[in-house]
């Protein structure tokens, strides 16, 4: 009984770590998608940061 609790344990947190680093990725990729995309007029305080962020790398 305890090597099966051992077992789902681990298989749980494996899951929940691939779960965390396939969002972190897809999110990444947007945020870039969202940064190439923007037009920098700095309406906004965001698009600024976004902008300084293309120009410094």
């Amino acid at each position: 009984m305890m090597k099966y609790r051992y077992y789902l344990k681990k298989s749980i947190h494996a899951a929940l770590a691939a779960t965390l680093i396939f969002v972190t990725l897809f999110v990444g990729r947007n945020g870039l998608a969202e940064a190439r995309n923007a037009d920098c007029s700095a309406e906004t305080t965001e698009k600024a940061l976004l902008c300084e962020k293309i120009v410094l790398g």
